[in-house]
């Protein structure tokens, strides 16, 4: 199970607290299906959806805090809706592994999921004292179910979501995610771990599938292309910031692991992106 301490779901409309700790990052929309069916449209989505009460549709966000899935729209006379947070550097995670959106149905997800939806949908349509909090709770352990089951249904990075049942080696991905420049090396990950460097690198790997050090290289290098996509930074800057005091280096690295460099990589993301706004904007 995810830990759900790095998990929280803001229900709209529920008498809540609306204020966030700054550390939480906005990650996507919760929409359940309440006591009526609803309907989900959207351009990204080849055909309208039909959610039957208790079904849940997952919608994430990108780099950029966009939805994913473009023109979103669900309507229905009860439909539950929430905000998803997470806390440290895990919401950059959840932007990659997560498609822009996925339904998770009552039948499928098994009986547990089945009484919380149920329980949910009982509790929004009533007057009950810390009703807010109660939805939120509710809302949280129904998301933490939905997602492991999206990542045993699917091929999705299941060493991400195990990872967060363990507290030493999530405590350190949050670091890296935080700190992606810092000088990482076995040794200081292993004492923020708490754990022997042999003990703490048998344990990563065999939840990330890839050892510690070839874990931070790939997570500089997904960051730096996200980097590359601000005109305002320069090469150079990206590679200061995700820990590189060498360009040269920095070039040779992002080249052998991306498949071109850097400027390449650059003008590529600037051209899709100007392609996607003509589309947009076209009638």
């Amino acid at each position: 199970m995810l830990d759900l301490s790095l998990v929280h779901v803001d229900i709209q409309g529920a008498d809540a607290d609306e204020q966030h700790a700054p550390s939480r990052q906005y990650c996507g929309l919760f929409h359940m299906a309440g006591m009526h069916p609803c309907q989900v449209h959207g351009a990204s989505i080849d055909a309208p959806i039909r959610l039957e009460p208790g079904d849940l549709l997952i919608a994430s966000f990108d780099a950029h805090g966009d939805l994913k899935v473009i023109d979103l729209q669900i309507s229905g006379p009860s439909l539950i809706r929430g905000r998803l947070y997470f806390t440290g550097g895990w919401h950059r995670q959840f932007h990659e592994v997560l498609p822009p959106w996925f339904v998770i149905r009552p039948g499928d997800a098994g009986d547990v999921y089945r009484r919380i939806s149920n329980a949910m949908i009982e509790v929004s349509h009533s007057s009950i004292t810390g009703r807010g909090v109660i939805l939120n709770k509710l809302a949280e352990i129904l998301f933490t179910i939905a997602i492991c089951h999206y990542a045993k249904r699917s091929d999705a990075n299941l060493g991400l979501f195990t990872a967060f049942s363990d507290r030493r080696i999530s405590k350190v991905l949050n670091a890296i995610h935080e700190d992606p420049g810092r000088g990482w090396n076995v040794q200081t990950m292993a004492a923020l771990a708490c754990m022997s460097r042999s003990s703490f690198t048998q344990r990563f790997t065999q939840l990330m599938k890839m050892p510690p050090g070839q874990y931070i290289t790939y997570w500089r290098m997904h960051l730096a292309e996200r980097l590359l996509q601000d005109p305002r930074l320069s090469v150079a800057d990206v590679a200061e910031q995700v820990g590189y005091a060498s360009k040269a280096a920095f070039y040779r690295l992002f080249k052998r692991i991306q498949g071109m460099c850097p400027g390449e990589m650059r003008a590529v993301k600037a051209a899709t992106a100007s392609n996607q706004g003509s589309c947009q904007s076209a009638p």
